[in-house]
Formats: structure tokens, C-alpha cells, sequence
């Protein structure tokens, strides 16, 4: 598996994953988003899976779900803004980020969408919380 960020300033991030999706590569991007001096301004992350068949998670390992999402576990304690966008294209890779959403190991509101389409225009709905809060 591979991953391409994109940012979409001033607020965006935009992750496209191809190939199998390991945990190892989770954690390294979420590292990268995480560590990246734009993240503290940061209000949505689109994640499109839509390039990846399938991943080598053991589903029932919850432990591999948590410390894949620990660096943003951390993270949202100084950046708690952030609403997260799924776009998948089957079941596999859906049925993935569907356990990590019942496992409460993502720490960010999310939904997963088939199209990008449908996932901006939730993000759009949303839009009120892409400001910058008032210090």
C-alpha cells in the first residue's frame, strides 16, 4: 500500500490510499498529518480508499486498531476540530473502517461515503465547524 497527501489549505487534507492498506502505513501517514504545522489549523481529512481492494488488519486484534490511530488519539487533545471523510469502493476496506469507528479508535467525528462527491458535500454541510475558533 501506498498513500499521496494533498493539502487543501487553508483547512483541508486530502489522503489517497492505493493497494493493500497496512497498519503500518496508517500510523506513518497519521504521523505525517499529525506532525505537519498545518494540522493545528486543520478542519477536515478526506481519506479515499477507493484505490485499495482490500488490507492486511486483523479485525480481531483491537490493539492494531488502536495503536494504528494512537498518534491521533494524542493529536486531538490539541486540535479537537477535525471531522474526518471515508470514501471506500467495497466491503473489505469498509467493513475495516466501520470496526475502527465501533471501536471508539478514531477520536474525530467520521463518516464513510462511497463517492468523494457525497463526502464533500457532508463536509460542506458542516461547514461551521471549519473556522478557526476564537482564542
Amino acid at each position: 500500500m501506498t498513500y499521496a497527501l494533498q493539502w487543501e489549505d487553508p483547512v483541508g487534507v486530502f489522503i489517497r490510499y492505493t493497494g493493500d492498506v497496512t497498519p503500518d502505513e496508517v500510523a506513518r501517514c497519521n504521523e505525517q498529518v499529525t506532525s505537519d504545522p498545518r494540522f493545528d489549523g486543520l478542519r477536515y481529512a478526506i481519506a479515499d480508499f477507493t484505490g485499495a481492494p482490500g488490507h492486511r488488519f486483523d479485525l480481531s486484534n483491537r490493539n492494531q486498531l488502536t495503536m494504528c490511530y494512537a498518534t491521533l488519539i494524542g493529536a486531538a487533545h490539541s486540535n479537537r476540530h477535525i471531522n474526518a471523510a471515508f470514501v471506500v469502493a467495497g466491503p473489505c476496506v469498509e467493513e475495516l473502517l466501520q470496526k475502527l469507528l465501533e471501536t471508539g479508535s478514531f477520536p474525530y467525528p467520521a463518516s464513510i461515503f462511497r463517492s468523494q462527491a457525497e463526502a464533500r458535500d457532508w463536509l460542506a454541510s458542516l461547514s461551521v465547524s471549519f473556522r478557526r475558533p476564537l482564542l
